[in-house]
């Protein structure tokens, strides 16, 4: 059986030890850029194994678009909303996802509702088709993450929702390579107390209720949204607001935002 080597190599040092790769006058590059080149080849080497799906999906809101790292999300991986237990801000903004992902790609999802606290109305109410809806219940959580872990391998899926608490990196570790076998994008529901622990998602955010000295109308839902994690390393927070009429998800105006330090996802480290 063949075995195929990859090799990392320092953009600044030739094969033999030579001046190729270095300036006119001999010097190495900058330890940054150097950093930065070795990085994107871990990323290369991260994702040789993920369905090639160029097709990005929108958020639906340009303002948090801009802050993903390629401007949408990419599909066959995965995104957690964490949740402070005190709203259900990271509930909705989750299921908001799983919505535009079956309006973006078609086809349909799986909704692992280990809490059984879905409400049929509410998920058509954000724009979810319940004719392409499977939600999935179970006592056990080790059955609930082997639906979780199945339905992620299979391309027909447009996406998987589920309520994750565990930190074991086996599961998370497990999911992540299913997503990026099919291209079905994993959305996650998880605890507060994860935040410290590391993570195999792309992305993390973090919605926090309650957004003082905004004037908005009676009824309107405001809160901030914090990009936690993502492959960039850098991240910003922005004031959003859930209009009580339409149901729309929108941009406070002016847009309160700023910026935040954001940890690197495990394969940054």
């Amino acid at each position: 059986m063949k075995t195929q080597q990859t090799e990392l190599t320092n953009p600044g040092d030739g094969a033999s030890g030579s001046s190729a790769g270095r300036g006119a006058s001999g010097a190495t590059p900058p330890l940054p850029r150097t950093i930065t080149a070795l990085r994107d080849q871990i990323r290369r080497m991260q994702n040789a194994a993920r369905v090639d799906d160029p097709t990005l999906i929108s958020s639906g809101v340009d303002a948090i678009d801009r802050m993903l790292p390629d401007g949408g999300y990419l599909p066959g991986t995965l995104v957690e909303f964490v949740s402070d237990g005190d709203g259900d801000a990271a509930r909705w903004m989750s299921l908001h996802l799983a919505g535009r992902v079956l309006a973006s790609r078609g086809g349909s999802i799986l909704l692992v509702d280990a809490e059984q606290e879905l409400y049929a109305p509410a998920l058509a109410a954000l724009g979810i088709p319940l004719e392409q809806t499977v939600i999935v219940h179970g006592n056990r959580r080790e059955d609930l993450y082997w639906a979780i872990d199945q339905a992620l391998r299979c391309d027909a899926v447009a996406a998987v929702w589920g309520q994750v608490p565990t930190t074991d990196s086996r599961w998370l570790r497990r999911f992540q390579l299913s997503a990026e076998s099919s291209g079905t994008l994993g959305i996650f529901l998880r605890p507060a107390a994860v935040l410290p622990c590391p993570t195999w998602s792309e992305i993390q955010w973090h919605p926090r209720e309650e957004l003082p000295g905004t004037e908005l109308s009676r009824g309107d839902w405001q809160f901030r949204l914090r990009l936690v994690r993502a492959r960039s390393g850098a991240g910003t927070e922005i004031g959003l607001f859930i209009d009580a009429e339409s149901g729309q998800l929108a941009t406070l105006a002016p847009p309160q935002t700023r910026r935040v330090p954001v940890a690197p996802p495990p394969g940054d480290k």
